[in-house]
């Protein structure tokens, strides 16, 4: 064990806690748990509860299930997700994080992002969603993440439409937290940071333009 990881864990020896093993084909070093290219089709559910530190990018993850695991993982501060085939978070799945400062999603296959999936994350300061195909953030989704100073959004595929100007506000309100945001469509909009847009370039077609387009 390393100074700080000994300190960290003897400061629990008053208590009666008996642990988990080190998951089988992970390596454990202290705090850290290293699961990263392992093959892995679901985050394990023994994970020791000291852990601080927990690798499971390259693998073959394809969702977060809300099964109650960060509220045994009460240390945890960084979790590593990235290049996995990640397409679905569950609601409230990281219910009982709420210590973790880092969450890293990058390369993986999210289509769209909402509040309740990042329910319980409330001490999160960065979190990476880059190079996903992410279309569509709910209205509110990082309105709880009151501690967040880093958040990679870039290499997603944003339709820049009246559901996203609420983005375009945050980004300009906290502009040292996220760059190269940038819009996928429309075509007119492709390639323009979704911060620099006015709001009324965040446009939606009407119900009867669509219709009589539709008829025409």
């Amino acid at each position: 064990l390393s100074s700080g990881s000994e300190k960290f864990v003897t400061s629990f020896a008053g208590q009666c806690i008996i642990d988990h093993e080190c998951p089988l084909d992970c390596i454990c070093d202290g705090t850290t748990v290293d699961c990263s290219n392992r093959g892995l089709s679901q985050i394990p559910t023994q994970l020791p509860m000291f852990t601080t530190t927990l690798y499971l990018n390259d693998n073959k993850i394809v969702e977060i299930k809300n099964m109650g695991l960060f509220e045994k993982l009460l240390n945890l501060k960084s979790l590593n997700l990235n290049n996995n085939y990640i397409t679905r978070i569950e609601s409230e799945a990281f219910h009982g994080a709420e210590n973790m400062k880092e969450l890293k999603l990058r390369n993986n296959l999210l289509t769209e992002i909402n509040e309740k999936m990042l329910h319980g994350l409330s001490h999160l300061e960065n979190l990476s969603l880059s190079n996903n195909e992410i279309k569509c953030i709910m209205d509110g989704t990082f309105d709880h993440l009151k501690y967040l100073k880093q958040l990679e959004l870039d290499g997603n595929a944003f339709v820049c439409n009246c559901h996203l100007d609420w983005l375009g506000k945050f980004l300009r309100k906290r502009p040292g937290v996220s760059n190269n945001t940038l819009c996928s469509e429309p075509e007119h909009l492709r390639g323009m940071p979704v911060g620099e847009l006015e709001m009324d370039q965040f446009t939606c077609l009407s119900k009867n333009l669509l219709v009589s387009t539709l008829v025409s």
